[in-house]
This record gives structure tokens, sequence and C-alpha cells, in this order.
């Protein structure tokens, strides 16, 4: 009956945190439209989306970058 109870308890406390985290993630999205009042929630990226566009440019830059040592190389060997 006791690890009942504390399992109730841990359950109660981590959605006390959870509440935590939805009320200031909105608390911090208002801050942010706040500092930015031109900007839409439509328009605002999410970390993810963030992350996948560097990985895609980075790796957009790379392929650039062993085209043009490709072709350096084949201008040498000419």
């Amino acid at each position: 009956m006791d690890e009942i109870a504390e399992i109730v308890r841990a359950i109660g406390r981590q959605q006390g945190q959870n509440d935590l985290v939805v009320e200031t993630s909105n608390q911090l999205l208002c801050l942010y439209h706040a500092s930015n009042p031109f900007v839409s929630s439509d328009e605002t990226e999410s970390a993810d989306d963030i992350a996948i566009k560097l990985r895609n440019t980075t790796q957009e830059l790379l392929d650039k970058i062993q085209k043009a040592e490709s072709d350096w190389e084949n201008f040498c060997l000419d």
C-alpha cells in the first residue's frame, strides 16, 4: 500500500512539473511575441526546424567544397 501511495505522489509531482513546463513555455512565447510584434506565431520555427535547415545548409556547403576541390584537382591535372 505504501508503494502505491509513493507512486501516486510521484505521478502528482511529475504532473506538477509538466504543468510548470507548459506555463513557462507559454510565458516565453508571450515574451518572444512581445519583443517581436511583427512576427506571427505561424512564422516562428521550432528548434528542430532550425537544426534541420542548418544541417541541410551545412551539407550543401560541404558538397560545394568537395566539388570545388575536385574541379581544382582536375584543372591542375590538365
